[in-house]
């Protein structure tokens, strides 16, 4: 079978995990949406802190990296759990995927480099 390029689907998450487990399914999916939700609101207080602590000052480049690349995870958090009960399912749904979770892990590596430099190995 050939998956299609993007495709969407209706599916319950209240049975995505077995009709006769109704617990079990509203205990997982709002354990995900709570997961997806905090990665946001975590990437949301990254940037008020930043705004707050530097005022008017510009913000470094390595702490807007870094908030940059929780943004993305947040992001991919979201995709996934649109993927995981497969609301969505295709090709072009799983580059994306991929390209966030890539440019995130990229981000969040260059972020943590920089700031290392930054703070770490002074001299």
């Amino acid at each position: 079978m050939i998956t299609p390029f993007l495709q969407f689907n209706v599916v319950n998450p209240l049975t995505f995990w077995g009709p006769n487990l109704i617990g079990l399914n509203i205990y997982i999916f709002s354990l995900m949406v709570a997961e997806k939700t905090l990665y946001t609101v975590a990437a949301w207080l990254i940037f008020r802190y930043l705004k707050k602590f530097y005022g008017g000052r510009p913000v470094p480049r390595e702490w807007k990296i870094f908030w940059w690349s929780f943004i993305f995870y947040s992001l991919h958090e979201v995709i996934e759990l649109v993927m995981i009960y497969q609301w969505i399912q295709g090709r072009l749904f799983w580059l994306s995927l991929f390209i966030i979770e890539i440019t995130a892990a990229s981000l969040l590596t260059w972020a943590c480099y920089l700031l290392a430099k930054t703070y770490a190995f002074k001299e």
